[in-house]
């Protein structure tokens, strides 16, 4: 992406994030939005409520999903996989229940039908292909979340925050998605600045 693509993306999620807090929006959220129809027969759904009964943090696409300002879903694309934030000490047990490979480095770890992916980074020296059913993202410390029955979702403007890094440091093919959908936000959310 052109370096004034990324800096008028970058302006228009301060305004976003700017209007959330000084303004009167009603920012709420419906967990129940994180999952699909079928979500539940699909072969990973035993890891996704692992990782949510350990402590991940949704984050990414999904969680976007969950949030609506002043009624507004200001994401509305199909999410295509589920990205949790954990921690190392997180990753050790899940690579003990499922027995996914793990070489202790990686800090993305990309898991598909419970058949494991790692990369150094997200997408910098290996091409994905096809859809990954599971990112499992290893943080020093969790974002910035909301907890509701033991489900832990991020806050939107960490989500926002997090496809700002990607833009900015994954290659063009790989944080092209991230652009496109922070876009499809400032859209959505300057229609509702404005009434429409």
């Amino acid at each position: 992406m052109r370096p004034e693509e990324i800096t008028t993306i970058k302006s228009h999620v301060r305004d976003i994030n700017l209007g959330l807090l000084t303004k009167d929006y009603k920012v709420k959220y419906d967990i129940s939005q994180r999952y699909g129809t079928f979500q539940r027969f699909k072969k990973n759904w035993k890891l996704i409520k692992y990782v949510t009964e350990i402590g991940g943090v949704l984050t990414g696409s999904r969680a976007l999903r969950c949030f609506t300002i002043d009624g507004n879903q200001l994401f509305r694309r199909k999410a295509d996989d589920f990205d949790f934030l954990i921690t190392e000490e997180m990753m050790y047990k899940i690579s003990d229940k499922f027995g996914i490979y793990w070489n202790l480095t990686d800090k993305i770890i990309s898991v598909k039908k419970q058949v494991w992916t790692s990369y150094d980074s997200y997408g910098d020296d290996h091409t994905r292909y096809g859809s990954v059913d599971v990112h499992l993202i290893i943080k020093d410390n969790l974002t910035d979340f909301i907890e509701e029955d033991g489900i832990r979702l991020a806050s939107f403007s960490s989500v926002l925050a997090e496809k700002l890094w990607f833009i900015e440091n994954l290659k063009k093919d790989n944080a092209r998605k991230h652009f496109v959908d922070l876009t499809k936000i400032a859209i959505n959310y300057q229609l509702l600045e404005h009434g429409k």
